[in-house]
């Protein structure tokens, strides 16, 4: 299935306009990794498609302070995301079939930051292919 940017969450990644090939169904059998960018409906909102990137897994605590992001209290290595990071995260405990979902433009993100540890079988597939522009064609990651 294919889907479009149409905000700048996930900045320098994906920009708007960008055209996503994401495999459906993707989690059927296993669950996502760290660093997958995934597709979902907007949690508690208009039902509408957007775009996040897994940064904690079922089981962990995550935090967020001093500009990093900590899983299990050792900071992650973040070379995806764009600019300055000012987010903080009291540490949180992420539940069992949950994952935590940030964007890459972490300033211009609604996220788990707002909406909380998002449910595995919530996610509606993994992005993999740029499909457009063409320019730009390529795997996401």
């Amino acid at each position: 299935m294919v889907v479009e940017v149409t905000s700048n969450s996930m900045f320098p990644t994906l920009l708007i306009g960008d055209r996503i090939v994401f495999l459906k169904d993707a989690y059927r059998h296993s669950n996502p990794l760290r660093g997958d960018i995934v597709v979902l409906r907007r949690p508690n909102g208009d039902g509408e498609l957007i775009i996040k990137r897994v940064v904690g897994l079922q089981g962990e605590v995550i935090a967020a302070y001093r500009g990093k992001v900590y899983i299990n209290g050792k900071p992650l290595d973040e070379p995806y995301v764009g600019g300055v990071v000012t987010t903080w995260i009291k540490p949180t405990l992420i539940p069992e079939g949950h994952v935590y979902l940030l964007g890459d433009n972490r300033p211009s993100s609604e996220d788990s930051r707002d909406f909380g540890p998002v449910p595995i079988k919530h996610l509606l597939g993994k992005a993999v292919l740029r499909v457009l522009p063409i320019d730009r064609f390529g795997k996401v990651h």
